[in-house]
């Protein structure tokens, strides 16, 4: 189902790979059995690695390691998630999560208005905050 492909690391790697990231588009029901998303994941397989596990929790570890077609290996490791603290979104990765999200929920224009008004909050208390959120129709 979505809800469990939102668990699985052999999904969401195909899906990232594939199409440059997971949104919550590739966890709908009728998404996870993409053909070539599945072609991909029979390809992948993952394993724990006791150095990387050894420094959880402090880091959020991972390496990838891709075969590519001609021998070559390509390895990519982060200490931390995107996202996370220590590897923060930078401002237009954030912008584009927070579309990806709100837009469902609210419509594009509503979003890009809230977050216009978000962004140039004067003070950045919680007051102003909420003052901001309450003015948001939701749709369900």
């Amino acid at each position: 189902s979505g809800y469990e492909a939102r668990f699985s690391v052999r999904y969401t790697t195909a899906v990232g790979l594939l199409r440059g990231q997971a949104g919550l588009e590739a966890f709908r029901d009728e998404r996870i059995h993409d053909d070539d998303t599945r072609a991909l994941m029979a390809r992948i397989s993952t394993e724990i690695d006791p150095s990387i596990q050894a420094r959880y929790p402090e880091e959020w570890g991972c390496r990838v390691e891709i075969a590519l077609a001609g021998g070559e290996t390509v390895t990519a490791v982060a200490a931390h998630p995107r996202g996370m603290p220590a590897n923060p979104l930078d401002d237009d990765q954030l912008m584009d999560k927070y579309l990806g999200l709100a837009e469902p929920a609210i419509g594009l224009e509503r979003a890009r208005l809230l977050a216009d008004r978000i962004w140039s909050l004067p003070d950045g208390s919680a007051e102003s905050l909420l003052d901001t959120l309450a003015a948001v129709e939701v749709h369900r």
